[in-house]
């Protein structure tokens, strides 16, 4: 064996040797990184499923408060990148009570509405439904809990007809075909125009009328708080 030949081996078994190294370094550390990997996600699972346990174990035992707020935010704050944009917001909005967000454009009446739903992140505070802080719940767990979010700016689908539209948000519920018929009957009676035009493109209904099929759309889902 010529002497270039025997470095080009041993630079061979070198690096060889290193990756063995690094191999069983990986598999004695896999355990505890799956055991971290298996932490984050109880953390990012339980909040939901505690607090959804604990909120219906009280409807459903009639033990939920009566005097506390539906809905409450208490000194809420949200970052967009760099710049907050909310400041401390406190809000509550007893059952059955009307409660209207009002200020200038770019005032964070979207955001803060998007926050309490679920859809942008607090950076600090908490907000609350019936009285259980629910700040690290999905909005989809808030939207079990009976929230549901009208957001701005012709919220529908605009391909589809009226009937559609309101198909389309029920058909995550899982209604019978009785059921969904009484709810769309009940969305014609808040909006009688729908029974006319429940074949319509929603595409090309006025600007109001879309925004009127979005509410009758979210009441599908009969919510117990309607932002």
């Amino acid at each position: 064996i010529e002497p270039q030949d025997t470095v080009v081996v041993w630079i061979s078994f070198t690096l060889i040797g290193i990756h063995v190294l690094i191999a069983g370094y990986l598999a004695y550390k896999r355990p505890r990184r799956e055991t971290l990997l298996k932490e984050d996600i109880r953390a990012l699972i339980s909040p939901d499923a505690q607090t959804l346990e604990e909120i219906a174990q009280s409807r459903a035992a009639g033990t939920a408060p009566t005097d506390v707020p539906v809905l409450g935010a208490k000194s809420l704050n949200v970052d967009l990148g760099s710049v907050r944009v909310l400041f401390d917001v406190d809000l509550h909005v007893m059952p059955g009570e009307i409660v209207a967000l009002m200020g200038n454009n770019g005032a964070g009446k979207t955001t803060t509405l998007r926050t309490l739903a679920g859809l942008t992140p607090a950076t600090g505070g908490s907000v609350l439904l019936d009285g259980f802080g629910v700040t690290n719940l999905t909005p989809a767990g808030r939207a079990e809990l009976g929230l549901s979010l009208i957001i701005g700016g012709r919220a529908v689908f605009g391909p589809l007809s009226v009937r559609e539209n309101l198909e389309m948000f029920a058909y995550r519920l899982g209604l019978s075909s009785t059921e969904l018929e009484s709810r769309i009957e009940t969305a014609k009676e808040i909006f009688p125009w729908i029974a006319d035009r429940s074949a319509q493109n929603a595409a090309t209904l006025s600007g109001g009328e879309q925004q009127m099929l979005a509410i009758g759309r979210a009441l599908m889902s009969r919510p117990r708080l309607m932002l």
